[in-house]
């Protein structure tokens, strides 16, 4: 993990409706399946829907704007 890996706050975790992303400078978000199936990809990232994806464990890859990998963090989306 790189130092802007660091800065990059993710909340809430677990998440029911929405996944914040806040980072100092842009970057894209991918959201995968444990099983490694892209499920959503944002560019300029600033949040994430979870709002109609089953309850389980995800993987949120955080790259930069040329693709470079920042940081990956595990999420777990919970039904209200």
């Amino acid at each position: 993990m790189n130092v802007l890996g660091k800065e990059i706050n993710i909340y809430p975790n677990p998440a029911t409706d929405r996944i914040y992303i806040q980072s100092p400078a842009k970057i894209n978000a991918t959201l995968t399946g444990i099983t490694g199936k892209v499920i959503r990809q944002i560019e300029n990232a600033s949040y994430l829907s979870v709002k109609n994806l089953a309850s389980g464990l995800y993987l949120l890859r955080i790259t930069n704007q040329e693709g470079t990998l920042i940081k990956v963090e595990k999420v777990i989306k919970q039904n209200k």
